[in-house]
């Protein structure tokens, strides 16, 4: 298994944090341009990345590249959004980071819809908005708030 980032400080957090997992390794590199042969993983796992890429389906393109025939690209723990809630949810994002004194991290931040990634087909694994989530929550369990949506190549 390998973890990818680009940014070192979270690639060495994530070595003390999974420390014990003896086949993880970890790699620096931008993922436009990271310098994998093409077709070289069965699985690539986008866990609370997706909202800082701009472009996701352009991001999936690219993932595209290095997922064999057969692969799958996992999105978790990823807000997304009904096109409604774009505009109100842009906004707590710069409240939030301008309550933290960055409100320049904002223009880091993007927020998708689910209808923007249905032209990419995901199959929904996991739906946050489900009767049984709810029912969870009602008896004090709780649960992701985020969907888990795979999409094959």
């Amino acid at each position: 298994m390998l973890g990818v980032d680009q940014n070192r400080f979270e690639l060495q957090q994530a070595a003390r944090v999974f420390h014990r997992i003896s086949h993880l390794s970890f790699f620096e590199a931008v993922i436009f341009s990271a310098p994998f042969i093409p077709a070289c993983f069965d699985v690539i796992v986008l866990s609370s990345v997706l909202q800082y890429f701009q472009d996701a389906p352009g991001l999936i393109s690219v993932l595209f590249n290095y997922l064999r025939s057969t692969g799958e690209i996992h999105i978790l723990d990823t807000p997304l959004y009904l096109d409604d809630e774009l505009e109100m949810a842009s906004r707590r994002t710069e409240e939030y980071y301008l309550s933290l004194g960055f409100p320049e991290m904002k223009d880091h931040y993007f927020h998708h819809s689910a209808a923007a990634l249905q032209v990419l087909h995901p199959r929904i694994l996991y739906q946050p908005y489900s009767w049984t989530l709810r029912l969870k929550q009602l008896v004090g369990q709780d649960d992701s708030p985020f969907p888990w949506l795979v999409i094959k190549k």
